[in-house]
């Protein structure tokens, strides 16, 4: 160790090399700071300072009540030969199982990007469908061949459970507030935001958004930034906003009723879940009111995918808007994301928004 160096630092190092000589691992158990204090004969602060330097580094994972795991940087700097000779070239893209999972065409394409950059990199992409019960046990078992693990499967407890192997891993299309993991997503905010703006602008003063009332990022940052707007623009009416625990036809319909229930309703409605617009309009037309002339109606999603999920063709000549993004700009982020990771390990979590667009359809 460099003696100029303060205590701190020393220690730091100290822990760092044993982290990447594999001295230090947690194959009996997590890493405890009270051994690491008596076995380095150093104090609760100097440690405790160690401990967070070697996280904000990714050397260093913890898990509260527990203890800490080698991080991601861990992986990366002591698997760098097998990077260098080729072994480690394979990005894991984690789904669902099949048997509870259909693929939507938006995915297609962004996973088809994927492949394509990947490739460009000389990396090979290989798709997992494993129930969670195989899954850890799978990567672990080929964890020095996986370049990186795109994680197209939104799950609290997989994503936790994925990020402690202590692999690169990019999460695709969401993002966890509670979990420190790279992401690439659509910019919910932004995009709730210019639909907003082009309807006022159009002097539309009351506007509804419908929602699919759960815990996921999407629903939740679209109306957090939905009720944000509406604040700054001195509205304070939350009956605008009409959720349902329902997904699909059922549930547009329940959510549309709950605004139009209510005096004063909305002259547009941003619909948060192409899924659910099918039902909207079920909503607006039982009550006499025509989507596109009597109600301006904007949707999250690809104009390409309209006709398979507003209900009928004769409804495909109703006029809305649509807030896009590039399902192949996404996938392509997703592997750049892990390049980034593999070429600096100890960056802060990256949270990568995709720009969205407004179109006509």
């Amino acid at each position: 160790m460099n003696k100029t160096a303060s205590l701190t630092d020393q220690c730091t190092e100290h822990i760092k090399q044993m982290l990447l000589s594999g001295e230090l691992t947690n194959s009996k158990g997590f890493i405890n700071e009270k051994e690491l204090r008596t076995r380095l004969n150093v104090s609760r602060i100097t440690m405790r300072r160690s401990l967070s330097a070697l996280q904000n580094d990714n050397l260093l994972i913890s898990i509260p009540y527990r203890g800490y795991i080698p991080g991601p940087a861990v992986h990366i700097l002591s698997s760098e030969n097998g990077y260098k000779s080729g072994s480690c070239r394979t990005i894991l893209w984690v789904k669902p199982p099949s048997e509870i999972h259909k693929e939507l065409m938006h995915e297609k394409l962004t996973l088809n990007a994927a492949k394509e950059e990947a490739k460009k990199q000389d990396l090979n992409l290989s798709v997992c469908q494993l129930t969670p019960k195989e899954l850890i046990p799978y990567i672990e078992k080929n964890r020095h061949t996986i370049f990186g693990i795109a994680l197209d499967w939104l799950d609290n407890s997989i994503a936790e459970s994925v990020r402690l192997t202590g692999l690169p891993v990019t999460l695709v299309e969401g993002s966890y507030d509670n979990i420190s993991i790279d992401s690439v997503i659509q910019a919910n905010e932004k995009g709730t935001e210019a639909a907003i703006n082009k309807l006022w602008e159009a002097g539309h003063k009351r506007i509804g958004m419908v929602v699919w009332a759960i815990p996921m990022i999407q629903p939740v940052r679209r109306r957090s930034a939905f009720v944000t707007a509406l604040l700054q623009r001195g509205i304070i009416d939350m009956g605008l906003i009409g959720s349902s625990a329902r997904f699909g036809t059922a549930g547009g319909r329940e959510a549309t009723a709950r605004i139009f229930n209510r005096p004063n309703p909305p002259t547009a409605i941003i619909i948060c879940h192409p899924e659910m617009a099918s039902g909207v309009i079920d909503e607006l037309e039982s009550r006499k009111i025509r989507p596109g002339d009597d109600i301006n109606l904007t949707v999250w999603g690809m104009p390409d995918t309209k006709e398979r999920w507003i209900g009928s063709k004769s409804r495909m000549k109703i006029p809305m808007d649509f807030i896009t993004w590039s399902r192949e700009e996404m996938g392509r982020l997703v592997i750049r994301t892990l390049e980034a990771r593999r070429s600096d390990p100890t960056m802060p979590p990256l949270h990568i928004e995709v720009p969205i667009s407004l179109i006509n359809g």
